[in-house]
């Protein structure tokens, strides 16, 4: 991210929550909707919510981000949407792009009867796709 046009380091929580004011900045984004964008399939607390926004106002200013009392958050500052290239469309659609990696998560293979083993498997495999769909360039599936 840049601020300013340096580099700034931020966390993939605060990107995402970003992300997620920017796609609905056109209205309040709910707690709910921002934790589920942040945390898909996750049980978090709404404090993890408030640090991170606390964590992109130090980033990119106090006024970027308005809290709505018992409702949520909305993106303050002005947008100027650019006009998507090619590339940019064909990833909306889920297409692949040339020359872009794709990679394909497959279920593990459980070779125990014991129910927590199929319970760590499956949370495995939902951290694998997770992290993987946080590495920009690659097309998941």
């Amino acid at each position: 991210m840049l601020v300013d046009g340096m580099p700034v380091r931020l966390d993939a929580r605060a990107f995402d929550l970003l992300l997620c004011l920017l796609a609905h900045r056109d209205r309040v984004a709910t707690k709910d909707e921002a934790l589920l964008f942040v945390w898909p399939g996750r049980v978090v607390e709404e404090n993890n919510l408030s640090v991170q926004v606390s964590a992109l106002r130090k980033v990119i200013g106090p006024d970027a981000i308005t809290s709505i009392p018992g409702r949520g958050y909305r993106f303050s500052m002005p947008v100027t949407d650019c006009a998507p290239t090619a590339d940019v469309e064909a990833r909306k659609q889920g297409e692949p792009v040339a020359d872009q990696p794709t990679i394909a998560v497959l279920p593990f293979a459980v070779l125990s009867d014991d129910p927590r083993v199929r319970f760590l498997v499956d949370g495995l495999a939902e951290d694998v796709i997770a992290l993987l769909a946080r590495v920009p360039g690659f097309l998941l599936i």
